[in-house]
């Protein structure tokens, strides 16, 4: 599940950086021009009016520049264009006259020339658009006003008039008392403060009021950068496709590996056994998939164990009895099932002797018996087993011990029933299903003999196969 989440947050990880490595080497250059437009068409006016209230003298410059520091609500300079960070190509543009926008460790900076001159206006923007219109208008009422109050009032409107002609937005004079305002706004306007009024519309205006007058400035609305606008939404659609692809990438693989595993799921309810999913363990669903395999193979091995359990459990067949050499059968046998896994040490004694007694025994059945007990102590087992045998005139015995953790007497008798398996030390969740003692068993009975638990003198469990000899044949 971890690696499931793990794919997902990189995939969305890919997606947002994409879309900054794409905003940054595609948007900003996209923008750049559409911007100078924009912050030019926006700003000539208040620029105008900033070229008008310099002197001539521009050994006055820095202290007037002082003072519009106080009343403008950007950082204003007055920079040597020479000086600035600009390409070549910009630096003609500005000495023409165009007003120039940068970004600058990550700041909005304009640019324009100051007239007549080889000093250039420079204005660091703030980063919102409503935060631009409220600094913007700062600056530009202290200029419209210093503007008019130089010139007498008889003249104002004819003065507007062609000021309109310079701003790209409307600039009207009217009196207080015809404004529909409330009565703290009339207040706030009296101090001298700005006024912002319909700022969650389009129509946004700002009101100041003249000095020593009951006059008041509006500035607006402003025009909306529609391209902005437009690119805006063009952005978050294009992060909205990046994210959805992102998204599919992830459960497109998801999808496809649940569609195979509920298709092997529904072939193995129809009796394919052997139906497996093929999904590739570094796949999404690599550790499902190997473990429904794992649950499958579990199964059909179970139905196997069933199958064949069934063909033992029936009467006794007619058994062929071989007549062997017991101690030459057993050490050829267990040396051919011994599998030597988990560095457990087999003794074998069973030696052959000269003038061995005789057993009578169905071979591969008696081996399918000793390997089903061998099997199971292999599995219990601390380190040591040892097999041997005993055998008289009358009985055979095949001997297994062990020293693993022994089997209680409470339990000794059912080990033998079919899918039985011990809920103590001795069952370690080491796989089988609980038929190969249930096998050996059947076996022994079908020679006419049984198998017995005992304690181990190694400290496990003793299995004692033990059948007639049958040597009177």
């Amino acid at each position: 599940m971890g690696k499931l989440f793990f794919t997902l947050y990189a995939l969305i990880a890919i997606a947002v950086a994409s879309f900054v490595i794409g905003q940054v080497t595609l948007v900003d250059p996209v923008l750049q021009g559409p911007l100078e437009r924009y912050y030019n068409e926006l700003s000539i006016g208040s620029l105008t009016l900033l070229d008008d209230s310099l002197d001539k003298n521009q050994e006055r410059w820095p202290e007037q520049l002082r003072q519009l520091k106080k009343a403008f609500g950007y950082p204003l300079n007055m920079r040597d264009i020479d000086t600035l960070a600009l390409s070549t190509e910009r630096l003609q543009r500005l000495r023409n006259g165009e007003t120039l926008y940068a970004k600058i460790d990550n700041a909005d900076h304009l640019y324009r020339r100051v007239q007549g001159s080889d000093m250039a206006w420079e204005i660091v923007l703030s980063e919102t658009q409503s935060e631009h219109y409220q600094r913007l208008t700062s600056g530009t009422f202290y200029l419209l006003e210093q503007f008019l109050l130089r010139q007498p009032k008889s003249t104002w409107p004819d003065v507007l008039a062609r000021l309109n002609v310079q701003f790209t937005f409307p600039i009207v004079l009217q009196p207080m008392e015809g404004m529909h305002l409330t009565p703290t706004q009339r207040g706030r306007l009296s101090e001298g403060l700005v006024l912002s009024t319909d700022a969650a519309t389009s129509a946004e205006r700002h009101h100041h009021r003249m000095a020593g007058t009951d006059d008041v400035l509006t500035i607006g609305p402003f025009n909306e950068p529609i391209f902005l606008t437009r690119f805006s939404f063009i952005l978050l659609f294009i992060f909205a496709i990046l994210m959805a692809l992102a998204v599919l990438g992830w459960v497109r693989p998801l999808w496809r590996g649940l569609a195979q595993l509920r298709s092997t799921a529904e072939a193995f309810g129809r009796g394919d056994f052997t139906a497996r999913t093929h999904i590739a363990p570094r796949a999404a669903l690599g550790q499902l998939a190997q473990t429904f395999n794992a649950m499958a193979e579990r199964i059909q091995q179970l139905i196997s164990s069933h199958k064949e359990y069934a063909r033992f459990d029936r009467a006794t067949p007619a058994l062929t009895l071989e007549r062997q050499e017991l101690a030459a059968w057993l050490n050829e046998t267990v040396n051919r099932i011994w599998t030597g896994e988990r560095q457990i040490t087999l003794h074998l004694h069973a030696a052959p002797t000269a003038n061995a007694p005789c057993a009578y025994f169905e071979p591969k059945l008696m081996a399918r018996a000793v390997g089903n007990i061998l099997q199971n102590a292999q599995r219990y087992a601390a380190q040591r087993i040892e097999v041997s045998t005993d055998i008289s005139a009358s009985t055979c015995r095949i001997i297994i011990d062990d020293d693993g953790p022994g089997i209680p007497l409470v339990d000794r008798a059912r080990i033998f029933d079919p899918f039985t398996r011990l809920d103590t030390s001795r069952n370690r969740d080491s796989g089988g299903y609980g038929l190969g003692l249930a096998i050996a068993q059947r076996i022994a009975t079908w020679h006419g003999g049984e198998i017995a638990v005992e304690d181990s003198p190694l400290g496990g469990a003793r299995f004692v196969i033990s059948w007639p000899s049958h040597c009177a044949q």
